[in-house]
């Protein structure tokens, strides 16, 4: 499950969730990307928030005026501007690797270690992570963090990884209704999310 390819580092860690920093800023794995931490075992998880700030909270940025918002080119005219923000993830943890090197879709004994770094699944494993619905038991269980949406968009992406997207999501479909029997309100949204279809990328 190691990597030798990196994209962030984890700064924030428990046996729920991870932040983690980006080595680029901007260059952040997308909402419902999921990803890997580089111990020994392994921590799945999938991204369900990025966001951007400055280094240091007391020197917020300020407008630059109408005819100034062009980022690209402001950034290549400054480019020490890079140096006072960072790109940040929160990944919400959906199981890891066992002692057998196979996937155990429940959350880790311990939290993954502070610098520890985090690549993306590919697509192989992202397909053999989410074959079987256990995934979905945590992703179920953290809507109240990931919200909705973010569910949506993540199944939805998940989707493509798969030879049959649309059935995938039938599938998920179905699982939702079975978790959700006597909440129709919660049911109806999340299934109108996931019928907009798979994200192809």
């Amino acid at each position: 499950m190691k990597n030798q390819n990196p994209i962030a580092e984890i700064i924030e860690s428990s046996t729920k969730s991870i932040i983690v920093q980006c080595y680029e800023l901007y260059q952040a794995p997308k909402l419902g990307t999921l990803i890997k931490t580089q111990d020994d075992p392994s921590i799945i998880g999938i991204v369900y928030n990025v966001f951007t700030e400055p280094l240091d909270p007391s020197r917020r940025p300020i407008a630059r005026g109408p005819f100034q918002n062009e980022p690209e080119k402001l950034y290549e005219e400054n480019p020490h501007l890079s140096l006072l923000f960072r790109t940040q993830a929160q990944i919400f943890i959906l199981g890891h690797v066992d002692q057998m090197n196979s996937y155990s879709y429940e959350l880790p004994l311990l939290p993954a270690k502070i610098h520890t770094g985090i690549c993306l699944l590919n697509q192989e494993e992202v397909a053999s992570f989410t074959k079987t619905r256990a995934f979905l038991e945590l992703l179920i269980e953290g809507l109240d963090i990931i919200t909705d949406e973010i569910f949506s968009i993540s199944i939805r992406r998940i989707s493509g990884y798969h030879s049959d997207p649309e059935k995938f999501l039938y599938d998920t479909g179905k699982d939702v209704a079975n978790n959700f029997p006597h909440d129709q309100q919660k049911l109806i949204s999340l299934l109108r999310k996931l019928g907009r279809g798979p994200i192809n990328e």
